[in-house]
C-alpha cells in the first residue's frame, strides 16, 4: 500500500463516518462556516524492515492520525469533548484496510483567533511489502 493509498483509506474511513461537523483536509480548499469543525490529517512516522522473505521487504509504518476540533470561543467544553469521543469511536483500537490503530489522547489546546481548539491524536500501524 503506498502513502497515498494509506492516505485515502483514512480519510474514506472518516468521511464515511463522521456526520457531526464539516471536515477540512490537508491542502484542500476550506472556509470554516459552522460554529464547530474540524481538521482532519494523517501524520506518517518512522518506518522499520522487518524481514525479507525471498526477494520481498517487509516494512513497518508508523503515524498518527489527527483530528484537530473547533469550536468558538466561550461556549464550552461539551461540544469538543461529544467530537473527540465521537473520533475515538470510530478510530480507536480499530483494525481497516491493513491497517490497525492504537490508544487515542485528547489535547486541550485553547482558544486562538477566536475559536478553541481540541486535538486528538491516534497512534496507526501498517505493513507494506516492497
Amino acid at each position: 500500500m503506498s502513502f497515498d493509498a494509506l492516505r485515502q483509506t483514512l480519510e474514506t474511513r472518516m468521511a464515511d463516518n463522521w456526520a457531526s461537523t464539516p471536515i477540512a483536509y490537508n491542502n484542500v480548499d476550506f472556509e470554516p462556516s459552522t460554529d464547530q469543525w474540524v481538521r482532519f490529517t494523517v501524520l506518517t512516522g518512522s518506518g522499520e524492515t522487518l524481514g525479507l522473505q525471498g526477494s520481498t521487504v517487509y516494512v513497518r509504518d508508523r503515524g498518527l492520525v489527527s483530528l484537530q476540533i473547533f469550536a468558538k470561543d466561550a461556549v464550552g467544553t461539551a461540544g469538543s469533548m461529544a467530537l473527540a469521543d465521537t473520533f475515538l469511536t470510530i478510530f480507536e483500537h480499530a483494525r481497516f484496510g491493513g491497517i490497525l490503530t492504537y490508544t487515542g489522547s485528547v489535547q486541550v489546546v485553547g482558544n486562538n483567533n477566536g475559536w478553541h481548539q481540541t486535538n486528538v491524536t491516534i497512534p496507526f500501524r501498517r505493513v507494506r511489502n516492497v
